[in-house]
Protein backbone atom coordinates (compact mmCIF):
# COMPACT_ATOMS: atom_id res chain seq x y z
CA UNK A 1 0.00 0.00 0.00
CA UNK A 2 1.34 3.79 -1.14
CA UNK A 3 1.78 5.72 1.78
CA UNK A 4 0.25 8.61 2.02
CA UNK A 5 1.06 12.17 2.28
CA UNK A 6 0.04 13.33 5.96
CA UNK A 7 1.60 9.46 6.39
CA UNK A 8 4.44 10.52 5.50
CA UNK A 9 4.71 13.96 7.37
CA UNK A 10 3.72 11.82 10.56
CA UNK A 11 7.03 9.27 10.21
CA UNK A 12 9.16 12.10 9.39
CA UNK A 13 8.18 13.73 12.32
CA UNK A 14 8.34 10.73 14.99
CA UNK A 15 11.35 8.67 13.19
CA UNK A 16 13.40 11.36 11.01
CA UNK A 17 13.42 12.98 7.57
CA UNK A 18 13.75 10.71 4.80
CA UNK A 19 13.23 10.92 1.15
CA UNK A 20 9.66 9.43 -0.13
CA UNK A 21 11.90 6.81 -2.39
CA UNK A 22 13.65 5.67 0.51
CA UNK A 23 10.44 5.50 2.70
CA UNK A 24 8.63 3.22 0.29
CA UNK A 25 11.93 0.87 -0.19
CA UNK A 26 12.13 0.52 3.65
CA UNK A 27 8.31 0.39 4.04
CA UNK A 28 8.06 -2.62 2.00
CA UNK A 29 9.56 -4.56 4.69
CA UNK A 30 7.43 -2.84 7.90
CA UNK A 31 4.40 -2.67 8.70
CA UNK A 32 3.09 0.77 10.36
CA UNK A 33 0.21 1.89 12.48
CA UNK A 34 0.72 5.79 11.95
CA UNK A 35 -0.88 8.38 14.49
CA UNK A 36 -0.09 11.69 15.46
CA UNK A 37 1.12 11.10 18.64
CA UNK A 38 2.07 7.28 18.60
CA UNK A 39 2.92 5.49 16.03
CA UNK A 40 3.72 1.68 15.91
CA UNK A 41 6.67 -0.12 13.25
CA UNK A 42 6.85 -3.94 12.92
CA UNK A 43 9.62 -5.46 10.74
CA UNK A 44 7.74 -8.48 9.11
CA UNK A 45 10.57 -10.53 6.88
CA UNK A 46 14.12 -9.17 7.74
CA UNK A 47 15.64 -6.47 9.88
CA UNK A 48 14.93 -2.77 9.38
CA UNK A 49 17.58 -0.61 7.28
CA UNK A 50 17.05 2.18 9.23
CA UNK A 51 17.11 0.99 12.45
CA UNK A 52 20.76 -0.63 11.55
CA UNK A 53 22.14 2.55 10.20
CA UNK A 54 25.03 3.84 12.45
CA UNK A 55 24.54 6.92 14.40
CA UNK A 56 21.32 7.44 13.69
CA UNK A 57 18.70 9.11 15.71
CA UNK A 58 14.76 10.14 16.21
CA UNK A 59 12.87 12.99 16.59
CA UNK A 60 10.31 11.12 18.94
CA UNK A 61 11.12 8.86 22.03
CA UNK A 62 11.58 5.45 21.42
CA UNK A 63 10.51 1.92 22.68
CA UNK A 64 11.74 -1.51 21.42
CA UNK A 65 9.72 -4.04 22.82
CA UNK A 66 11.00 -7.10 22.15
CA UNK A 67 8.62 -10.10 20.88
CA UNK A 68 10.87 -13.02 21.11
CA UNK A 69 12.69 -12.67 24.76
CA UNK A 70 15.14 -15.67 24.41
CA UNK A 71 18.32 -14.09 23.85
CA UNK A 72 20.15 -10.89 24.99
CA UNK A 73 20.44 -7.98 22.22
CA UNK A 74 23.01 -5.74 21.02
CA UNK A 75 23.20 -2.23 20.32
CA UNK A 76 25.74 0.74 19.86
CA UNK A 77 24.33 3.87 21.97
CA UNK A 78 26.71 6.55 20.89
CA UNK A 79 28.98 4.81 20.21
CA UNK A 80 29.35 2.41 22.87
CA UNK A 81 28.32 -1.42 22.70
CA UNK A 82 25.57 -1.96 24.86
CA UNK A 83 24.01 -5.52 25.69
CA UNK A 84 20.66 -5.31 26.40
CA UNK A 85 19.88 -8.12 28.66
CA UNK A 86 16.57 -10.34 28.47
CA UNK A 87 14.02 -9.14 31.35
CA UNK A 88 10.89 -11.03 32.56
CA UNK A 89 8.12 -10.40 30.97
CA UNK A 90 8.89 -8.55 27.76
CA UNK A 91 12.35 -6.64 27.25
CA UNK A 92 11.65 -3.24 26.59
CA UNK A 93 14.74 -0.36 25.27
CA UNK A 94 14.05 3.09 25.83
CA UNK A 95 15.96 6.18 23.51
CA UNK A 96 15.02 9.73 23.87
CA UNK A 97 15.01 12.45 21.03
CA UNK A 98 18.51 12.86 19.26
CA UNK A 99 20.14 10.23 21.16
CA UNK A 100 22.67 8.19 18.23
CA UNK A 101 21.68 4.61 18.68
CA UNK A 102 22.26 1.27 15.92
CA UNK A 103 20.80 -1.80 16.27
CA UNK A 104 23.73 -4.75 15.62
CA UNK A 105 22.61 -7.49 13.48
CA UNK A 106 24.37 -10.90 14.15
CA UNK A 107 22.43 -14.09 13.09
CA UNK A 108 18.79 -13.50 11.98
CA UNK A 109 16.48 -10.53 13.14
CA UNK A 110 14.68 -10.08 16.15
CA UNK A 111 11.09 -9.92 16.08
CA UNK A 112 9.95 -6.66 18.12
CA UNK A 113 7.53 -3.55 18.09
CA UNK A 114 8.79 -0.34 17.66
CA UNK A 115 6.74 2.67 19.68
CA UNK A 116 7.56 6.27 18.90
CA UNK A 117 5.64 8.72 20.64
CA UNK A 118 5.90 12.37 20.07
CA UNK A 119 8.17 15.19 22.65
CA UNK A 120 5.25 16.89 23.86
CA UNK A 121 2.83 14.14 24.20
CA UNK A 122 5.35 11.93 25.87
CA UNK A 123 6.87 14.54 28.54
CA UNK A 124 3.36 15.60 29.45
CA UNK A 125 2.36 11.92 31.04
CA UNK A 126 6.13 11.48 31.95
CA UNK A 127 5.89 14.82 34.20
CA UNK A 128 3.01 13.68 36.49
CA UNK A 129 4.92 10.73 37.69
CA UNK A 130 8.71 11.87 38.10
CA UNK A 131 10.40 15.41 38.17
CA UNK A 132 13.34 13.60 36.69
CA UNK A 133 14.88 14.83 32.92
CA UNK A 134 14.02 12.32 30.78
CA UNK A 135 16.81 11.56 29.35
CA UNK A 136 17.27 7.46 28.05
CA UNK A 137 20.25 6.05 26.28
CA UNK A 138 19.09 2.42 26.03
CA UNK A 139 17.19 2.06 29.21
CA UNK A 140 16.12 -1.34 29.79
CA UNK A 141 12.70 -2.32 31.33
CA UNK A 142 9.96 -4.84 31.61
CA UNK A 143 6.48 -4.64 30.68
CA UNK A 144 4.11 -7.29 30.96
CA UNK A 145 1.23 -9.11 28.68
CA UNK A 146 -1.20 -6.54 29.74
CA UNK A 147 0.86 -3.54 27.90
CA UNK A 148 1.24 -5.35 24.88
CA UNK A 149 -2.18 -6.36 24.86
CA UNK A 150 -3.17 -2.47 24.61
CA UNK A 151 -0.57 -2.08 21.94
CA UNK A 152 -2.26 -4.42 19.73
CA UNK A 153 -5.76 -3.28 20.62
CA UNK A 154 -4.03 0.28 19.67
CA UNK A 155 -2.82 -1.08 15.91
CA UNK A 156 -6.24 -2.45 15.49
CA UNK A 157 -8.20 0.66 15.95
CA UNK A 158 -5.62 2.61 13.51
CA UNK A 159 -6.37 0.35 10.77
CA UNK A 160 -10.17 -0.54 11.14
CA UNK A 161 -12.76 2.51 10.11
CA UNK A 162 -14.78 2.29 13.50
CA UNK A 163 -17.47 4.75 14.85
CA UNK A 164 -15.22 7.31 17.04
CA UNK A 165 -12.27 6.07 15.91
CA UNK A 166 -10.53 9.39 16.81
CA UNK A 167 -11.84 9.32 20.13
CA UNK A 168 -10.84 6.01 20.80
CA UNK A 169 -7.61 5.87 19.30
CA UNK A 170 -7.19 9.18 21.88
CA UNK A 171 -7.97 6.98 25.06
CA UNK A 172 -6.03 3.95 24.33
CA UNK A 173 -2.85 5.85 23.39
CA UNK A 174 -2.53 7.89 26.40
CA UNK A 175 -3.07 4.81 28.51
CA UNK A 176 -0.41 3.26 26.63
CA UNK A 177 2.00 5.74 27.00
CA UNK A 178 0.36 5.93 31.26
CA UNK A 179 1.63 2.17 31.11
CA UNK A 180 5.04 2.65 29.35
CA UNK A 181 5.77 4.71 31.81
CA UNK A 182 4.68 3.22 34.97
CA UNK A 183 6.52 0.67 33.76
CA UNK A 184 9.83 2.75 33.21
CA UNK A 185 9.93 4.87 36.94
CA UNK A 186 8.35 1.65 38.80
CA UNK A 187 5.92 2.82 40.37
CA UNK A 188 5.05 1.07 43.48
CA UNK A 189 1.47 1.56 44.23
CA UNK A 190 0.01 -2.22 43.42
CA UNK A 191 -2.39 -1.68 39.98
CA UNK A 192 -3.03 2.20 39.54
CA UNK A 193 -6.03 2.96 37.10
CA UNK A 194 -5.44 5.37 34.74
CA UNK A 195 -8.39 7.86 33.77
CA UNK A 196 -9.51 9.62 31.02
CA UNK A 197 -8.23 12.99 32.63
CA UNK A 198 -4.80 13.87 33.49
CA UNK A 199 -5.93 16.38 36.19
CA UNK A 200 -7.69 13.29 37.73
CA UNK A 201 -4.81 10.67 37.15
CA UNK A 202 -2.31 12.86 38.97
CA UNK A 203 -4.77 12.91 42.39
CA UNK A 204 -4.91 9.39 41.92
CA UNK A 205 -1.15 8.70 41.78
CA UNK A 206 -0.53 11.06 44.42
CA UNK A 207 -3.17 9.01 46.50
CA UNK A 208 -1.39 5.78 45.99
CA UNK A 209 2.38 6.60 46.29
CA UNK A 210 1.19 8.30 49.75
CA UNK A 211 -1.23 6.12 51.27
CA UNK A 212 0.32 5.38 54.33
CA UNK A 213 0.31 9.15 54.87
CA UNK A 214 -2.57 11.41 56.23
CA UNK A 215 -4.40 12.38 53.13
CA UNK A 216 -6.92 15.63 52.98
CA UNK A 217 -8.58 16.84 49.91
CA UNK A 218 -7.06 20.29 49.63
CA UNK A 219 -3.75 18.50 48.92
CA UNK A 220 -5.54 16.31 45.55
CA UNK A 221 -7.23 19.35 44.63
CA UNK A 222 -3.99 21.17 44.41
CA UNK A 223 -2.56 18.11 42.45
CA UNK A 224 -5.50 18.62 40.28
CA UNK A 225 -4.45 21.83 39.81
CA UNK A 226 -8.67 22.59 40.31
CA UNK A 227 -10.49 24.35 43.16
CA UNK A 228 -11.94 22.12 45.99
CA UNK A 229 -15.34 22.12 44.86
CA UNK A 230 -14.47 22.01 41.24
CA UNK A 231 -12.46 18.72 42.11
CA UNK A 232 -14.85 17.11 44.28
CA UNK A 233 -17.38 17.37 41.99
CA UNK A 234 -15.00 16.28 38.84
CA UNK A 235 -13.75 13.29 40.64
CA UNK A 236 -16.82 11.84 42.01
CA UNK A 237 -17.60 12.28 37.80
CA UNK A 238 -14.69 10.56 36.62
CA UNK A 239 -14.28 7.88 39.55
CA UNK A 240 -17.70 7.25 40.76
CA UNK A 241 -16.33 7.77 44.65
CA UNK A 242 -16.16 10.93 46.42
CA UNK A 243 -11.99 11.86 47.59
CA UNK A 244 -12.60 10.52 51.16
CA UNK A 245 -14.24 7.11 49.77
CA UNK A 246 -11.46 6.73 47.33
CA UNK A 247 -8.99 7.39 49.65
CA UNK A 248 -10.66 4.69 51.92
CA UNK A 249 -11.32 2.46 49.37
CA UNK A 250 -6.86 2.17 48.36
CA UNK A 251 -6.33 1.86 52.15
CA UNK A 252 -8.34 -1.25 52.21
CA UNK A 253 -6.91 -2.59 49.25
CA UNK A 254 -3.75 -2.37 50.15
CA UNK A 255 -4.37 -3.96 53.62
CA UNK A 256 -5.78 -6.92 52.19
CA UNK A 257 -2.74 -7.50 50.37
CA UNK A 258 -0.65 -7.20 53.58
CA UNK A 259 -2.81 -9.28 55.01
CA UNK A 260 -2.59 -12.07 52.86
CA UNK A 261 1.24 -11.77 53.14
CA UNK A 262 1.35 -12.43 57.08
CA UNK A 263 4.56 -10.71 57.48
CA UNK A 264 2.44 -7.31 59.47
CA UNK A 265 0.86 -8.01 62.52
CA UNK A 266 -2.47 -5.80 62.39
CA UNK A 267 -1.45 -2.47 64.25
CA UNK A 268 1.39 -2.75 61.47
CA UNK A 269 -0.80 -3.46 58.67
CA UNK A 270 -3.55 -0.32 59.99
CA UNK A 271 -0.25 2.65 60.18
CA UNK A 272 1.12 1.01 56.87
CA UNK A 273 -2.27 1.75 54.97
CA UNK A 274 -2.98 5.20 56.62
CA UNK A 275 -5.17 4.33 59.43
CA UNK A 276 -4.47 6.28 62.53
CA UNK A 277 -5.74 3.28 64.61
CA UNK A 278 -6.31 -0.31 64.51
CA UNK A 279 -9.29 -0.01 65.74
CA UNK A 280 -10.57 2.60 62.89
CA UNK A 281 -8.66 0.11 60.68
CA UNK A 282 -10.77 -2.60 62.46
CA UNK A 283 -14.25 -0.74 61.87
CA UNK A 284 -13.39 0.61 58.02
CA UNK A 285 -12.80 -2.95 57.12
CA UNK A 286 -15.47 -4.51 58.63
CA UNK A 287 -17.75 -1.55 57.44
CA UNK A 288 -16.06 -2.84 53.35
CA UNK A 289 -15.57 -6.60 53.92
CA UNK A 290 -17.88 -7.53 56.39
CA UNK A 291 -15.99 -9.64 58.29
CA UNK A 292 -12.30 -8.23 61.39
CA UNK A 293 -9.21 -8.27 59.31
CA UNK A 294 -8.08 -10.87 61.57
CA UNK A 295 -10.65 -12.94 60.10
CA UNK A 296 -9.54 -12.18 56.39
CA UNK A 297 -6.02 -12.68 57.03
CA UNK A 298 -7.07 -16.22 58.71
CA UNK A 299 -8.72 -17.26 55.86
CA UNK A 300 -5.62 -16.86 53.87
CA UNK A 301 -3.15 -18.09 56.16
CA UNK A 302 -5.01 -21.28 56.95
Amino acid sequence: MELQKEEIDIINSHVGNMSTEALSNLFRNIDYYINENVSVFIPLYNYCHYAVMPNHSHNSYSFIIYVDNSEDSLFKVEGKEVVIPKMKGYTCVAFSPNVEHQEIIEEGFASYYAVFVSVNYFERIYKNYTSENPLFRGGVFSIDAQLLNLLKQYMYEIKHNMPMKRDVLGLLSESLVHMLVRSMVCVDCDEVPVYNRDDINRAVLFIYKNISKKIVVEDLAWQANLSLPQFNRVFKQVTQRTPNEYVKYVRLERAKVLLKEGKLDLTEVALECGFSSSSYFSHCFIEGEGITPKMYRERYLC
